[in-house]
């Protein structure tokens, strides 16, 4: 019991390092091979886009305020938001950059 028990927990233990590390680099298992990111923004970034904005709810499965943007746009590395502008209100994108800018102080353009 004691052996499957330690195979158990080292196993979780990987299963657990690798997913933080995607929710770090901002990435998925597809996108494991690849060597530029182009969601990779800085550790805090990423972990608010995968877990959201309010950082007392992260070790809580709940909504929240969610994540930056509406979930189907998203910030790339290079400062824009991918998906069609006209999908989206430039008011609402102007709007979401204030928000962001607001909140870490980098420019988005």
């Amino acid at each position: 019991a004691v052996i499957f028990d330690a195979t158990f927990s080292a196993f979780l233990f990987c299963f657990f390092g690798l997913h933080l590390n995607f929710a770090m680099t901002n990435q998925t298992s597809i996108e494991t091979g690849r060597r530029y990111f182009k969601y990779k923004l800085s550790i805090r970034h990423n972990l608010e886009s995968v877990f959201g904005k309010d950082h007392r709810l992260w070790i809580c499965p709940l909504y929240g305020n969610g994540p930056h943007g509406d979930g189907v746009h998203w910030l790339t590395r290079s400062g824009i938001w991918e998906g069609d502008e006209n999908e989206i209100g430039m008011k609402e994108l102007e709007g979401i950059q204030k928000a962001i800018k607001g909140s870490n102080g980098m420019e988005v353009v």
